[in-house]
């Protein structure tokens, strides 16, 4: 579904493993006491929980470590990046849902859509594709018109999925070595720029905090190709399954290495690079390029608890 500001959510589901409500908010497993401190979760799939249940989300996962004194809602969607989570939070400011606690959970979606795919730092992934796509179809003459509709029609969902084994043609590639070039020339300078916005953003949220008297806390998450992690063969499989690139193994390695450098250290803002969280790990966590099964996740989560709940004891 389209939303203004941060674009799009999921819309409602409910099933045995995925339960979303009708604002488009998975559900969190959690029993709080009534009253509970609420803490929202702010990230990408890894927050929302792509290839888990319900109960094997980083949010539920949070809620089990934190105990019934806490309240926590998973506020992921797929895609998202730091500034559409912003906004998400703004909006939910705006309509009087306050938190005491505010958990960003971010790193490689700011990555793959400001180095990589628009490849412009702070870009949502597809947005400005759209655009120019709306804008191509603005000017476009009665037998391009008539090309557009008949690719959006059910003929061509059947010749699709006689050609291809699936309705929606030639798959979309994650991974594309033709815009690598771009990518690797303005790596330098883009991975800085990255990090650095992703610290503008904790910076305007700190500031929400200090207005509305919530705490803030960052998390910059995990990710297979940093070299972080000695990978067990279940892993590299599933990656190269993915298609990935060496072109985005160095663009991940040298965005990690920038986070590193920049965000290690950072604890007393309340910041925190988890990039080398499982580099004592030898069993199988990373179920793709990006995600994490339940044992991962819980571990994540099982740190983020221990932060946070440190930082309120005054540790």
């Amino acid at each position: 579904d389209f939303h203004p500001w941060y674009y799009w959510r999921r819309g409602e589901t409910m099933s045995e493993t995925v339960n979303i409500d009708t604002n488009g908010i998975r559900k969190t497993v959690k029993s709080p006491a009534k009253e509970a401190k609420r803490v929202f979760v702010l990230g990408g799939s890894t927050t929302w929980g792509s290839g888990v249940d319900d109960a094997n989300t980083v949010p539920s996962h949070l809620q089990a470590a934190l105990g019934d004194q806490y309240d926590v809602y998973n506020f992921g969607e797929s895609a998202y990046m730091s500034v559409q989570e912003l906004n998400f939070l703004l909006k939910e400011l705006a309509e009087g849902n306050i938190p005491d606690v505010v958990i960003f959970y971010d790193g490689f979606n700011d990555g793959y859509s400001g180095l990589y795919s628009p490849g412009k730092p702070r870009s949502p992934t597809q947005i400005e594709q759209r655009f120019h796509h709306y804008n191509a179809l603005r000017s476009y003459n009665i037998g391009q018109h008539l090309y557009a509709i008949i690719q959006q029609s059910n003929w061509q969902r059947l010749v699709n999925y006689i050609l291809f084994g699936h309705v929606n043609g030639l798959p979309k590639k994650t991974f594309d070595p033709l815009r690598e070039e771009a990518t690797l020339k303005a790596l330098d300078q883009n991975v800085v720029k990255v990090v650095d916005y992703w610290q503008a953003v904790h910076k305007q949220v700190t500031g929400l905090g200090a207005v509305y008297g919530f705490d803030v806390h960052f998390f910059w998450q995990p990710n297979p190709l940093n070299g972080q992690k000695e990978l067990t063969a279940e892993e590299r499989a599933k990656i190269q399954e993915e298609g990935v690139t060496s072109g985005f193994e160095k663009t991940m390695s040298a965005l990690y290495g920038m986070a590193e450098k920049k965000l290690k250290g950072l604890q007393a803002e309340n910041i925190y690079f988890l990039g080398d969280i499982f580099q004592d790990h030898e069993e199988t966590l990373y179920t793709d390029y990006v995600h994490l099964n339940g044992r991962g996740n819980k571990i994540i989560a099982t740190r983020i608890s221990e932060l946070i709940q440190g930082v309120a004891s005054g540790q």
